[in-house]
């Protein structure tokens, strides 16, 4: 089954205008894009920015009368015909699309990220390799933020830990502190689609489930662990700081990341209490904050 898009080029002020006038001539949904790749970073929830040139592209049934919709968009709003055009959508299995492009990442010595099965060739002799399909949740390995953190747990000792990964994602950074030899991991996230996704990929690399737990927040058993990793944002990071000291055991160590640049000071202070040699590493406009518990 293929789909109708209408992709408009609007305005900061006339989106949300646009908007209910798409959905007032039938759109199933409405997305809005970036025209000009305008960064916003960390946006409030409670006021959602808007870019300043955004594309907003409406989607419809096939049978749709593209003409009838198209005279009604234009009557209903100030649109010139020239902003607006449809295009074909294809059916795909979204969720899988990504695989299409994604290439093996290579970590440290012998840690590979794969997204299918892979024959002993096209590996290292002796490599390990994660395979990991992330669904609807956050985590491929490909931002900065989780190769910093994937990084880290790749060169950490993890034999014997216990390890918490909160705000799991995918899982994709305690399912390699599993491969990497840790004992047991806990999986915390909000997101029910990140709990499945970890699951998910915890049985795709044949883990024992007496090994780990998988859970939100509210139901979160909070032993205090050899290991913390937490890739977030900074504000989350900061009112957690006080919950994550008691979550690392003494000696322990502490990776975080999902912070930008301008947050450094900001995570330091909220962390300096509580852990020792905090050490930043940098990827762009990204950081990663490691440390041991005090």
């Amino acid at each position: 089954m293929s789909w109708l898009e209408l992709r408009i080029e609007a305005t900061a002020q006339n989106s949300s205008a646009i908007e209910e006038v798409l959905f007032y001539i039938g759109a199933l949904s409405v997305t809005t894009l970036d025209a000009k790749d305008s960064p916003i970073y960390e946006p409030d929830p409670d006021h959602p920015p808007i870019w300043p040139e955004p594309i907003l592209v409406g989607l419809f049934d096939s049978d749709v009368d593209q003409q009838a919709s198209m005279k009604m968009l234009l009557e209903y709003s100030e649109l010139d015909a020239e902003q607006c055009r449809w295009e074909i959508l294809e059916d795909r299995v979204w969720e899988t699309e990504w695989m299409q492009h994604f290439k093996p990442l290579h970590f440290g010595d012998n840690f590979w990220v794969f997204s299918k099965p892979v024959s002993e060739s096209t590996a290292e002799k002796e490599a390990t390799t994660l395979l990991l399909d992330p669904g609807l949740a956050f985590g491929t390995g490909t931002h900065p933020t989780t190769a910093m953190c994937l990084e880290w747990i790749v060169e950490t000792n993890c034999a014997g830990k216990t390890l918490i990964d909160y705000g799991c994602g995918s899982g994709l950074l305690g399912v390699a502190g599993l491969m990497r030899g840790a004992e047991s991991a806990s999986f915390v996230d909000i997101d029910p689609q990140a709990l499945l996704a970890t699951r998910q990929n915890l049985q795709r690399n044949q883990l024992d489930p007496e090994q780990f737990e998988i859970c939100p927040p509210e139901v979160f058993s909070a032993q205090a662990a050899d290991i913390l990793v937490a890739n977030i944002l900074s504000g989350p990071l900061v009112d957690l700081s006080s919950s994550f000291e008691k979550l690392v055991k003494p000696g322990g160590l502490l990776c975080l990341s999902g912070i930008l640049f301008s947050q450094e000071t900001e995570i330091l202070q909220s962390y300096e209490s509580g852990f020792n040699d905090l050490k930043v590493q940098r990827s762009g406009d990204w950081l990663r904050i490691t440390g041991s518990k005090n």
